[in-house]
């Protein structure tokens, strides 16, 4: 890869406030003690940071990414102009209450690992109604947030869903930012409207909107920092999206069953901003799935990690009650 110029904006906005530190959390067994590791994440995604982490304890490990090709460079500006066409436009502030300039604590986050009969039970629902276990996650998640957080709870929730690019660059460096993203629109909350909204996200990947997106991080090319930070003023501590979700997949590998760190328990949360508010994380680790949940402080007048806390032992509630 070629400068990073999507890494950038997370060091721009870090210049105006918006720490971009990302966090992640494990314990191998609940006896053992809690490691704690933040890092900025212009520097590295979720999946490279966990890749990096497992190789420091001598475990090599790699995802098994789809194999992807990247447009050509003379299309480059097509992309471009597509990713600001394909760009959602909402309306701004959400919420019942939003105070910007507070900072988040990276600690005050809740996690969520979900026994073999609640992750049976998540699969069984998904399968049924045609969805991925993730997407019913979210989509549950979503109802719930709006209901506690959003002034209007019909509107819907945009989300940011970064998609992993590393099947397009391969040699890429463990600890890089190898993502872009497609948006999810996630209007109706009942079960009802799960598959016709699920298809929509698949056509996004199938179609390869990603790619358009990824041209538009890349933007800096033409508009250098100057015209990145023009940007980056226009939309500072303003709100459309609900946060960012990312799925960081199922980490099965027998490297994974043969070493010390088999029943580890990860939590991994992005850094989050009052553009950004809300982060979700979902991992399946040696069969066994841990969800993440960080609130910043900026949309809520209650401590954050204790709303955190409701709000997962409301979704684990949920879909229990779901036949």
């Amino acid at each position: 890869m070629k400068k990073n110029w999507g890494a950038l904006w997370f060091e721009l906005r870090a210049g105006l406030g918006q720490s971009d530190m990302a966090t992640v959390m494990y314990r191998d067994g609940e006896n053992a003690p809690l490691v704690i590791e933040n890092f900025r994440h212009r520097e590295a995604d979720g999946l490279g940071k966990i890749q990096a982490i497992m190789l420091k304890s001598g475990v090599r490990l790699r995802v098994a990414s789809k194999k992807l090709k990247p447009p050509p460079a003379f299309l480059h500006f097509y992309y471009l102009l597509g990713g600001l066409l394909k760009h959602p436009v909402a309306s701004v502030n959400p919420w019942k209450h939003f105070q910007p300039e507070l900072k988040p604590d990276p600690s005050q986050l809740s996690s969520w690992t979900l026994s073999d009969e609640q992750e049976k039970h998540l699969r069984i629902l998904a399968k049924n109604r045609g969805v991925s276990p993730s997407f019913l996650l979210i989509h549950r998640l979503s109802g719930l947030l709006r209901e506690k957080l959003y002034r209007d709870p019909s509107r819907e929730a945009l989300w940011l869903f970064p998609v992993d690019l590393r099947g397009a660059f391969p040699d890429a460096p463990l600890e890089d930012l190898v993502v872009s993203f497609i948006p999810l629109h996630l209007r109706e909350g009942t079960l009802d409207s799960l598959r016709p909204q699920y298809d929509r996200m698949r056509e996004q990947l199938k179609s390869g909107q990603y790619w358009h997106f990824h041209a538009l991080y890349q933007i800096g090319r033409w508009i250098g920092r100057r015209g990145m930070m023009f940007l980056i003023h226009r939309s500072h501590n303003k709100s459309f999206w609900m946060g960012s979700f990312s799925d960081l997949g199922e980490w099965n590998q027998e490297e994974i069953r043969q070493s010390p760190a088999r029943d580890r328990v990860w939590q991994i949360a992005p850094p989050g901003s009052a553009s950004y508010p809300v982060g979700f994380t979902t991992i399946v680790w040696n069969g066994r799935r841990t969800l993440t949940l960080k609130i910043h402080p900026a949309i809520t007048t209650r401590n954050p990690e204790e709303l955190a806390k409701e709000i997962m032992t409301g979704l684990r509630e949920d879909l229990a009650r779901i036949p």
